[in-house]
């Protein structure tokens, strides 16, 4: 996506700024996108990642918190 104000191109991520962001394992990284789990895609061989997808998928995995017992 771009970046409205300056109408620039997303940066893309390797999967080590996922890693990163996400503050799992490099390789956990590869394995989900490799699974397709996680949004990637390929560009001369490697991996790389829209930070707009990773946040969307990251929303997408939340889930509500059960409700509190009534005491």
């Amino acid at each position: 996506m771009a970046d409205n104000a300056r109408n620039e191109p997303e940066p893309l991520w390797t999967a080590e700024d996922v890693a990163g962001f996400l503050g799992i394992h490099v390789q956990t990284v590869y394995a989900k996108a490799r699974s397709g789990e996680l949004p990637s895609f390929k560009v001369g061989g490697a991996r790389r990642f829209r930070r707009s997808n990773i946040e969307a998928w990251l929303d997408s995995q939340a889930t509500a918190a059960p409700a509190a017992p009534n005491l």
